[in-house]
């Protein structure tokens, strides 16, 4: 079955019984949100940065909500910069959880962390992605990251600072 969608596009209709959650979420009316999402965080060019301070550090971003123009600040800042093929291979990835994580989204975060190449570590930044933030009671949001993938630290804010983000990076990175 086919209907109408986002901006004039069809879309087909994906039945309940189907093995995929995230196939049954792009089926619903605002799916197009869930489909768009998935293609921009799993996408073969999934966009990476390197720590200017230690180049070792593979940044991989995961930005859902507000907290996600304080993580791309840090390139304003030149704090970090974008991967290159110059740079040497990554000691670590680190994929950076920032913003509220919704239940809707929350197939695609797992399915980016899947898609992501040991070693690697997930980082909480800011409130939200912490524990659901000032949303934690809200039914379709997820009160914190851990549920979802195993999280080796918390850059606590609402939302942290640019240098504060990094530093945070730079330290629990450091600690393992």
């Amino acid at each position: 079955m086919r209907h109408r969608g986002f901006a004039g596009t069809t879309e087909t209709i994906v039945p309940r019984g189907s093995s995929s959650r995230l196939q049954r979420l792009c089926a619903c009316p605002a799916g197009w949100v869930v489909q768009y999402a998935a293609e921009m965080f799993i996408g073969a060019q999934m966009p990476a940065y390197r720590v200017v301070n230690d180049p070792g550090i593979r940044l991989i971003m995961s930005d859902l909500a507000c907290c996600a123009l304080e993580v791309g600040s840090t390139v304003t800042q030149n704090l970090i910069e974008a991967e290159t093929a110059a740079h040497e291979p990554a000691r670590i990835n680190v994929v950076l959880i920032s913003g509220t994580v919704t239940k809707a989204l929350a197939p695609v975060v797992e399915q980016q962390w899947s898609a992501i190449p040991e070693p690697k570590v997930a980082i909480a930044v800011g409130a939200c992605a912490s524990s659901g933030g000032p949303y934690w009671d809200a039914e379709t949001v997820v009160n914190g990251i851990t549920e979802l993938i195993p999280t080796s630290g918390f850059i606590a804010g609402c939302p942290p600072r640019p240098d504060v983000i990094i530093d945070g990076v730079r330290s629990l990175v450091g600690s393992l």
